[in-house]
């Protein structure tokens, strides 16, 4: 049975999305799937697929904290002007950064600075 290193996927998927011109998380996560389809399941082990699952994870989170950053936010009260997802039109920013910290167990600061380094633990 032939295995499949975690790392050179990982580098595999980069390298496809920088060929197909894929920037966004949800680009990189469905060339992510589509390899995973190429490949039979009996030759992924179970630590790839967990780490496959951590990659979808980190990515969707990704895109997310993407998305709401096009959310309208009033500038001096910092509350959104509109509904997003589970949040109604004038709730603070922070208490939906809290969502993000309590939902994932992730700091909002590595979205907030370093979102291309971003990884959950």
């Amino acid at each position: 049975m032939r295995l499949i290193d975690a790392d050179a996927f990982k580098q595999q998927v980069a390298a496809m999305a920088i060929q197909n011109g894929s920037s966004t998380a949800a680009d990189k996560a469905k060339l992510m799937m589509d390899l995973i389809d190429g490949q039979p399941t009996r030759e992924i082990t179970k630590r790839q697929l967990k780490d496959l699952e951590k990659i979808k994870q980190e990515n969707e989170i990704k895109a997310l904290w993407l998305e709401f950053g096009d959310v309208l936010m009033d500038p001096e009260t910092e509350e959104l002007e509109c509904t997003w997802h589970i949040f109604p039109a004038g709730t603070h920013r922070e208490e939906v950064w809290h969502w993000f910290e309590d939902t994932y167990g992730i700091s909002v600061t590595d979205l907030l600075y370093a979102i291309d380094d971003f990884h959950l633990k």
